[in-house]
């Protein structure tokens, strides 16, 4: 769990470090209460000594309960046009993952991912 001691108290997501650029700028509390009661209100999950935005909330139980994968997308490299891996989302959560183009080690992408047969 992130939170500053000093006043004003902000909260941020322990998993992606913001968790408030999604909806509005990120509130100031007067104390650690009041804040841990706002982002109640807003949907945010305590557990397990982590604070998570709804948004990582979301992704976490996806991950827990297994993504619910689309199709595989094949994407082109720029001003190319060959093959630059694939790419699929989950249909719950959104989280993506990329498959750089065999061969690949998929550096240049800044992803780890398995090649495309």
């Amino acid at each position: 769990m992130t939170a500053t001691i000093h006043e004003p108290v902000t909260i941020a997501c322990s998993w992606c470090g913001d968790g408030w650029t999604a909806t509005q700028d990120t509130p100031s509390f007067v104390s650690f209460v009041a804040a841990l009661d706002y982002a109640k209100q807003a949907r945010w999950q305590i557990d397990a000594g982590q604070l998570l935005c709804p948004d990582c909330s979301l992704r976490r139980a996806c991950e827990d309960a297994g993504h619910v994968w689309g199709r595989w997308s094949t994407l082109e490299r720029a001003l190319s046009g060959r093959p630059g891996g694939r790419a699929r989302h989950c249909r719950v959560c959104n989280t993506g993952e990329f498959a750089p183009p065999t061969g690949h080690s998929g550096a240049l992408f800044g992803v780890v991912g398995q090649p495309v047969e």
